[in-house]
């Protein structure tokens, strides 16, 4: 996080017939964790809910009320541009999903970008059996629509489950209509009140957890295997079928002043001879992906060269990119794209290019994009440009770094997209290397941009 941004926040959602209270003990003890409270704020969103009322002048709001309740919380100031976890125990989970298909439904799913997960705690999403003649009973006499919420197959709830199945567990794009965010399921192995079936309900990323229906979200100490899966959901977010989860994306490059021509590398079937250059640079972009990833689809690495450059490529597993892309490739030499399937949790993929003829007078710059539908939980730029440095070039425009987080839907419009915001080193070494560091980022397109002045000896030959 840079200075002033604040931290991401978690938002715990109560029960039917229940209030905030009922996450004191949990809460008690996350914020004695240094894990949570070093990276999240905690907040509890209350909502109105009952057995009965016998009160004419007042109602039970339905849960789709309460979606929009939550919606107003989650939109306020305090959470505007802040990552968030929803948290929901019960009929809290019921809400969370009301409120992700009400955005949804509306045509606004953009405003679901601050969601980092949904865990969800014992939460009836096939709907509940135990006391429902009581239930019932307490809302023939004070009609509760929230009760009937609760019951089984509620026409109210299989069409929430419809939206968020469709729109976001099977979520391949982020639109206005569909948004991917990973959804957790924890329930209790002990709960006679949400049984197992109802509680894992549609969804694919489930944990059992010590405890019945109450006693789940107050587990008895920290080092209680309860609290320990409740931590490892919050740290750890367990993931999207459609959305790759990578820990770290790193991009180093690396660039040597030359003299004269230099000779293309043997191996090209189409380039050959000699390149006039003043400039050979190394980029080396690397992926390495969380052990929670859940994503097995392609996921690519490109960079092309223009100006008559050549690229020389090293890859770290096998290439499975188009026949097409490897004839470009092939053909001109100044175009290279490395795609892969992510099959091994933890493992780094790599590519690394030699770039002749790359960032000559006038082009000294690269840009890159991000790959949509992937969460880099860090990125790391690093311009290494010491060669130039120990053989006595000024640095006459000092590295800058811009990050725009608006990825334009069409490569040519990044010209008139702007710059960004042009971010501080983490380091900044007096031989000539700059490193930048991100967090937590989604999507965007990266600017690099210095210049140098060529030195006496240089100039003379």
């Amino acid at each position: 996080m840079s200075g002033g941004q604040k931290k991401p926040a978690l938002i715990f959602v109560h029960g039917f017939s229940s209030s905030a209270a009922c996450w004191d003990q949990l809460l008690a003890l996350l914020k004695e964790d240094p894990r949570i409270m070093s990276r999240y704020d905690t907040s509890c969103f209350e909502y109105p809910t009952q057995w009965f009322s016998f009160n004419p002048l007042r109602r039970i709001p339905r849960l789709a009320e309460l979606g929009d309740k939550l919606r107003s919380f989650v939109d306020s100031d305090e959470y505007r541009n802040r990552e968030l976890t929803l948290i929901g125990h019960s009929q809290g989970g019921l809400v969370i999903q009301q409120y992700l298909a009400s955005v949804l439904q509306a045509g606004e799913g953009n405003r679901l970008a601050p969601i980092r997960q949904v865990v969800l705690m014992a939460t009836p999403n096939l709907g509940s059996n135990l006391l429902s003649p009581a239930r019932k009973f307490f809302s023939y006499l004070s009609p509760n629509p929230q009760e009937r919420s609760l019951r089984t197959l509620d026409p109210e709830i299989a069409a929430t489950r419809s939206v968020v199945l469709r729109s976001v567990l099977d979520a391949t794009e982020m639109s206005a209509t569909t948004w991917p965010i990973p959804i957790h399921a924890l329930y209790g192995l002990e709960d006679n009140v949400v049984v197992e079936a109802s509680a894992k309900g549609d969804f694919q990323n489930i944990t059992p957890v010590d405890g019945d229906h109450f006693s789940i979200i107050s587990p008895p100490g920290r080092n209680s295997d309860r609290y320990g899966k409740i931590v490892d959901a919050l740290i750890a977010p367990s993931g999207h079928a459609h959305v790759f989860e990578i820990d770290l994306y790193e991009t180093r490059l690396v660039i040597r002043p030359v003299s004269g021509k230099q000779e293309i590398p043997a191996g090209h079937p189409n380039r050959r001879g000699e390149i006039d250059t003043d400039n050979i640079a190394t980029l080396t972009r690397s992926a390495t992906f969380s052990h929670r990833n859940r994503c097995k689809e392609l996921f690519t690495i490109r960079y092309s060269t223009k100006a008559g450059g050549f690229l020389q490529p090293r890859t770290s597993h096998y290439n499975e990119a188009t026949s097409g892309e490897k004839e470009r490739y092939d053909d001109y030499g100044h175009e290279y794209v490395f795609s892969f399937t992510p099959n091994e949790p933890g493992e780094r993929y790599t590519l690394e290019l030699d770039i002749y003829k790359g960032f000559s007078a006038g082009n000294r710059n690269i840009h890159f994009h991000l790959l949509k539908r992937s969460y880099y939980k860090k990125l790391r730029y690093t311009l290494d440009l010491s060669h130039y440095v120990a053989a006595g070039f000024r640095v006459t425009e000092v590295p800058q770094l811009a990050f725009h987080d608006n990825e334009p839907a069409n490569h040519n419009d990044c010209a008139t997209r702007g710059l960004g915001d042009v971010l501080e080193p983490v380091s900044d070494d007096p031989s000539g290397i700059w490193r930048w560091e991100l967090d937590n980022v989604r999507q965007g397109v990266v600017d690099f941009t210095w210049d140098l002045g060529t030195p006496v000896a240089f100039a003379a030959t």
